[in-house]
């Protein structure tokens, strides 16, 4: 066996990389498992349902599903081509300088293969969730088209040009930083619009006397669940920015969080509320029930008195004969 010295500056290169990739894969399959079982909650919830759209929201929550799943493979695949990069040049005589023999020991077009698809399956994904964004956008503008034309079309944007830095040749860095800008004002337009909607119908309603609790909770959960779940994507998207300009490690762990996260928060908001309307259509059908039970009970005492009172009319005037002939 040959004895050499493995290139200390490549090998602290290549170990930084790879502690990167590792960080990012852990946190993609930690979240993964939890959007997991939120998936599989959320499809059993939309089975119940009988509303309008409930194919719609389970044919893009399957969507999700794919594209996630999609990306939590290609991950763990780069991954696995990262780590036997790095033993293969632990094992081999290269040095920082002789870069052209280093990318021929891995396999550089499956690298570079997978890298494509992951930036692919992320593009997807993101356009799929924000294609359920603007839905909720659209049911909650009364099916109005007007109010997603802007989120829209920032949405398609940020999809069009991250398609592009996918498959560029040339330093692209320019564009994803415009990607990630782009996917900011697309939350923050679509946050804004949902939920300020929402607030302004309840303004509205609040000043109908017949408004119950239960329609005001309902409103205030919907601007809370709405409000949460964009400042949650908003922060993980300017982590990226802040990454794309300042820190690889931080994009790197901020692209991880955003690979379940986009699947995570339009899930978790179908489920928290359809348990939560489940909860309120128990409860509400629970108080008709006792009602009706009370106003049957009601009505047997009030039946049980006057049956009770003719009876012993009916005693008084058989024991009493001048009472029937006065009547008479």
């Amino acid at each position: 066996m040959a004895d050499y010295t493995v290139d200390s500056e490549l090998f602290d290169t290549l170990w930084d990389t790879l502690k990167v990739v590792l960080e990012s894969t852990v946190t993609a399959l930690v979240l993964y498992g939890l959007y997991v079982n939120l998936f599989l909650l959320s499809l059993y919830i939309l089975s119940h349902r009988n509303t309008a759209g409930t194919k719609i929201l389970i044919a893009a929550s399957c969507l999700m599903a794919i594209a996630g799943t999609t990306q939590i493979a290609l991950t763990v695949a780069y991954t696995a081509v990262e780590i036997d990069f790095l033993r293969q040049v632990v094992h081999s005589d290269i040095t920082v300088d002789d870069p052209t023999k280093a990318f021929s020991l891995t396999k550089y077009k499956l690298w570079t293969s997978l890298t494509t698809a992951q930036g692919t399956a992320f593009i997807v994904n993101y356009f799929v969730t924000c294609c359920i964004f603007l839905y909720r956008c659209y049911v909650v503008w009364g099916c109005r088209l007007e109010p997603i034309v802007l989120p829209a079309l920032l949405s398609l944007s940020t999809a069009v040009i991250g398609g592009i830095t996918c498959v560029a040749s040339w330093d692209s860095i320019t564009w994803e930083r415009t990607a990630c800008i782009l996917a900011v004002a697309t939350n923050l337009c679509l946050t804004a619009f949902t939920a300020g909607r929402i607030f302004w119908v309840q303004r509205l309603a609040s000043a109908l006397p017949s408004l119950d609790k239960s329609t005001s909770r309902r409103y205030n959960l919907a601007i809370t669940v709405i409000l949460e779940s964009g400042a949650i994507t908003l922060a993980v998207t300017i982590g990226m920015v802040i990454g794309e300009f300042l820190n690889v490690q931080l994009l790197a762990i901020t692209r991880g969080f955003a690979q379940q996260l986009m699947n995570i928060i339009p899930t978790f908001t179908l489920v928290y509320v359809g348990l939560k309307n489940m909860a309120d259509d128990s409860e509400a059908a629970l108080e008709s029930n006792t009602s009706v039970r009370c106003t049957q009970a009601a009505g047997g005492v009030s039946l049980r008195r006057r049956s009770r009172a003719s009876f012993l009319k009916s005693v008084s005037n058989e024991q009493d004969p001048n009472a029937t002939e006065g009547r008479v």
